[in-house]
């Protein structure tokens, strides 16, 4: 039989929100229980799985970010916490401060989360952060992409290749596409619908907050799509 820890961890005054839902959104049916009057969340497993969910936890815990400013917010994620587990065995918190409503940054964070195959991502609404859990590679593409879409509505459009490659595959690409203004929700959805087909993962996702689409697909499924938006 394993030897059992217990963990006991006090959520500060800003994480009020489901305290142990980041654990078992990340790691499955651990054995957890919630006082609220103290904030506790009481965690039961091996030592390692008790690190791992502190580790959470306290990257977790910020305060609510504000939404009123227009100016780009510096976007910045948690060090890295590995677990002695063969498959997803990284842990990582990114925070997303430029996604103004609620409803931009569960979108965006889905979006990473089809794009880029990671099974365990929990989103905490207030502080605009995302915890995620996966394997070296996953989490390398979804820091890219994070990194690409979490700008601000009125940010300057560059106009260069945005690519980014899986390391282990051969013919696997991540592609962020920007159509020619003007551009609204329905022609984001009209091109990303008509672009799915052409895809062999079917993955052609609109990010209407600051317009761009999001394709994986091949290098020859990219170039048939970029043709198609140029037609447009």
């Amino acid at each position: 039989m394993p030897a059992w820890d217990k963990a006991i961890w006090r959520a500060g005054p800003f994480f009020m929100y489901r305290q142990n839902q980041p654990v078992y959104a990340l790691f499955g049916s651990w054995r957890l229980f919630t006082y609220n009057a103290l904030r506790a969340v009481i965690v039961r497993g091996s030592a390692e799985q008790a690190a791992a969910a502190e580790f959470v936890f306290n990257e977790m815990d910020k305060p609510a970010i504000s939404t009123d400013s227009s100016s780009a917010i510096e976007h910045t994620h948690s060090p890295e916490f590995r677990m002695r587990i063969t498959e997803d065995n990284v842990v990582r918190v990114f925070y997303l401060p430029n996604t103004r409503t609620v409803a931009d940054f569960q979108l965006l964070s889905l979006i990473v989360r089809v794009a880029t195959d990671i099974r365990w991502m929990f989103m905490y609404n207030a502080a605009r952060a995302v915890a995620t859990r996966g394997n070296e590679e996953g989490l390398a593409a979804a820091a890219w992409l994070f990194n690409e879409l979490d700008q601000p509505s009125n940010a300057p459009q560059d106009s260069g290749l945005h690519e980014y490659r899986i390391p282990s595959a051969s013919d696997d690409v991540i592609r962020i596409f920007r159509l020619a203004l003007p551009v609204n929700a329905q022609r984001l959805d009209d091109v990303s619908n008509r672009i799915r087909p052409m895809t062999s993962r079917r993955i052609a996702m609109p990010y209407p907050a600051n317009k761009p689409i999001v394709v994986r697909a091949t290098a020859g499924q990219i170039a048939l799509a970029e043709q198609l938006i140029k037609r447009q």
